[in-house]
């Protein structure tokens, strides 16, 4: 064997065996982490988005007007409990954990490019760094799960500021202009899911990371109810406007997976980044709604008769709680779906 040829092999065997330890290193991380989360049940959550999040929080006092009024439970933007206090109140660990909310009703991700008059997810998650770093949380000893969600708001503006540029939906750029629009809302939130998730304070301790998609947005009532409105009662241009918010909210949500899986592959903490297929969920329970246990998808509860507030007689059977937000009955059912995704 010559002295070149031999050179040749024992690199190719160098090169093998560094493969095969980084693949083996590679599945001793994978296993780890699954070992983690298997073995350590989470020690609190925290949550930023708007009001499909807000569980009525403490608020400065300027922002007491976020805070929804009876018959809305306890300032939330529906008739009970949501989600996040299911997961929190025993579905999470065994016993009840805490939870630090961030979340506005009507908030959006950022100022900048949809303005709103809350504190956006920016604002929200720069609170929370701010708080871990002087240390008034007390996340216990981790896992600490993160979650954002947020989003229709954005796309409601984006929708309507597009509709009243272009009402016959025909004009190329305004169109261009919203996939755009919607765009920029992921950049936003990569960046500041990237910067939680960089600071060594809060990542101290063990930490996950959840991102939540929106409902396709045509089949929430109060959408289809404004169709109606902006095509002013011109069926066949109302039904373009909901094919319309149907190619945002589903544009978006592809947005969050593309984002999950990239931010996946670069990880930078020991704990997880991941999503959930909110939208099959959300069409699953209008077409089979009686596999969870509900029965009325189609209208909500509360509802205005003869202009006053007029609450169902069985809450508990609807979806909707108002036209665009969930019951406490929908939100229950939302927490335990999304607890299979976290535990996974």
């Amino acid at each position: 064997m010559g002295f070149t040829h031999f050179r040749k092999l024992i690199t190719v065997c160098f090169a093998t065996l560094a493969l095969s330890e980084t693949v083996s290193c590679a599945r001793q991380r994978s296993f780890h982490s699954q070992l983690t989360s298997r073995t350590h049940q989470h020690s609190s959550v925290v949550v930023f988005g708007a009001s499909w999040a807000d569980n009525a929080h403490p608020r400065p006092q300027k922002y007491a007007w976020t805070l929804k009024r009876p018959p809305y439970y306890g300032g939330r933007y529906s008739n009970g409990i949501i989600w996040a206090e299911y997961l929190t109140d025993g579905l999470l660990a065994e016993k009840k954990i805490p939870q630090f909310n961030y979340a506005y009703g009507g908030a959006v991700a950022n100022n900048d490019l949809t303005y709103t008059n809350e504190p956006d997810t920016k604002m929200q998650s720069n609170q929370y760094i701010s708080e871990v770093k002087n240390g008034t949380l007390n996340r216990g000893s981790g896992p600490v799960l993160h979650v954002w969600w947020i989003g229709i708001n954005q796309m409601t503006q984006i929708w309507t500021d597009a509709i009243k540029k272009d009402p016959t939906m025909k004009q190329t750029e305004t169109l261009e202009n919203a996939n755009f629009r919607v765009d920029q809302q992921i950049t936003k939130l990569e960046s500041q899911l990237a910067r939680v998730r960089s600071e060594y304070d809060v990542n101290n301790i063990p930490c996950n990371y959840l991102l939540l998609p929106i409902p396709p947005l045509e089949t929430v009532l109060r959408f289809q109810f404004q169709a109606v409105k902006l095509a002013r009662n011109d069926a066949q241009l109302a039904k373009a406007y909901l094919n319309f918010v149907a190619e945002l909210s589903h544009r978006y949500n592809e947005g969050i997976l593309r984002l999950v899986s990239q931010l996946d592959l670069h990880l930078v903490t020991t704990g997880w980044v991941r999503t959930f297929d909110f939208e099959s969920l959300w069409r699953s329970v209008i077409a089979t709604p009686s596999e969870y246990g509900l029965e009325i998808v189609h209208e909500p509860c509360l509802q205005l008769v003869n202009g006053l507030q007029h609450v169902c007689s069985f809450p508990d059977k609807y979806l909707f709680w108002d036209t665009v937000h969930p019951t406490t009955a929908m939100h229950k059912i939302m927490a335990q779906k999304f607890l299979a995704i976290i535990n996974s």
